[in-house]
């Protein structure tokens, strides 16, 4: 059993984080309309007497009627992010990928051996404006590892506000969302995948809580990876 877990590949990882660093809100935009209808309606009646006398009268109506509608329009709020670079993170994962027979690299290891070409930085600069990883630096990344490390793992974290409850202990949220990929000779393909899900934790400051739902959200990325690594017999 101890000679197949030291049979396992080499795998890198990327765990990138952010938090809010700016929100701008707009208040919904309402667009009132205003339409006003005048409807007149006359009408004359003539009748002739007994003694040959004619008489008319006539009646008119108006009817005013008033319209009132519109719409209501919103606008998304800007969020500015920034990234950074939790302390222990790596090893925290690490430990995990090691005790299931992997033999995880620093990735400041990957970026030294791959001369720049392996960068973390464009990772971080990326998720602070977006969502996704661009393909440009993602195909970058997988050519620098290509023929040395086959498994490359990368997870993004939203870190909430913390949230504190009278009296009780700061409460931090952390969003994850994190995949193994594979290189296939010709592609990176997806061998494992978790998320998005939510992990919170607490603390007895609010930096506490940060950092143990940090760590808390990252090793059950690393958990959840290796279980299915090892079911899909990815070696």
């Amino acid at each position: 059993n101890q000679i197949a877990m030291k049979e396992r590949s080499r795998l890198t990882s990327i765990f990138v984080a952010r938090r809010q660093s700016e929100l701008k809100t707009f208040d919904a935009r309402k667009t009132n309309i205003n339409r006003s209808t005048e409807i007149s309606e006359a009408s004359q009646s003539a009748a002739v007497g007994a003694d040959g006398s004619m008489s008319a009268q006539g009646m008119s109506v108006k009817t005013d009627k008033n319209e009132t509608g519109g719409n209501v329009n919103y606008k998304a709020d800007q969020i500015k992010y920034q990234t950074f670079r939790p302390d222990g993170l790596e090893t925290a994962t690490n430990e995990i990928f090691v005790s299931l027979g992997y033999r995880p690299i620093p990735n400041s290891q990957v970026e030294a051996k791959s001369e720049g070409k392996f960068n973390v930085g464009l990772f971080e600069e990326e998720f602070a404006s977006s969502e996704n990883i661009s393909n440009a630096t993602l195909s970058n990344a997988f050519e620098a590892i290509s023929g040395m490390i086959p498994l490359l793992v990368i997870a993004r974290l939203d870190v909430g506000a913390p949230i504190r409850d009278s009296n009780e202990e700061p409460i931090v949220v952390v969003d994850v969302k994190a995949q193994v990929f594979r290189y296939d000779g010709l592609f990176y393909e997806t061998v494992g995948s978790f998320g998005p899900v939510q992990i919170q934790s607490a603390g007895i400051t609010s930096t506490a809580a940060e950092t143990n739902a940090i760590k808390e959200a990252s090793r059950e990325a690393a958990s959840q990876l290796g279980a299915q690594l090892l079911q899909n017999n990815i070696f």
